[in-house]
């Protein structure tokens, strides 16, 4: 029973770090901005802000393919700090995005409301 429950927990956490993390949503966000081609100041700072993205994203994959093989094997490993405290040093990328989450997200909003196909890509991603 417990293994099921680990191996739920660990596809729920996949699933809710593709949606916050995805770097296909960051690619789908970045193509539609780069198609407009009349950038504006706001949109500049939407794609520096969604920069660490990418970087975000391959940390939490690596950490979850790890983590999920300690639930796999959870008897001869039944601990999971490791895995963030071997990463310790690359979750700088973290505090660049939290400090600017707000500003990024009024920034994406702002963007969706100009674009309809920014929206539909937000929305596509929103309901996976």
């Amino acid at each position: 029973m417990e293994g099921k429950r680990g191996q739920d927990l660990a596809k729920s956490l996949q699933k809710i770090l593709w949606i916050v993390c995805s770097q296909g949503f960051y690619e789908a966000v970045l193509r539609v901005l780069a198609h407009k081609g009349d950038n504006d100041l706001g949109e500049e700072k939407l794609q520096e802000g969604l920069r660490e993205l990418p970087e975000i994203y391959k940390l939490h994959q690596e950490m979850l393919g790890e983590m999920e093989e300690k639930v796999i094997n959870w008897e001869e490993h039944q601990k999971v700090a490791d895995v963030f405290l071997t990463r310790e040093s690359r979750f700088g990328c973290h505090t660049a995005f939290i400090m600017q989450f707000d500003r990024n997200l009024a920034l994406l909003d702002e963007a969706r409301l100009k674009s309809s196909q920014l929206g539909a890509v937000i929305q596509e991603f929103e309901c996976g």
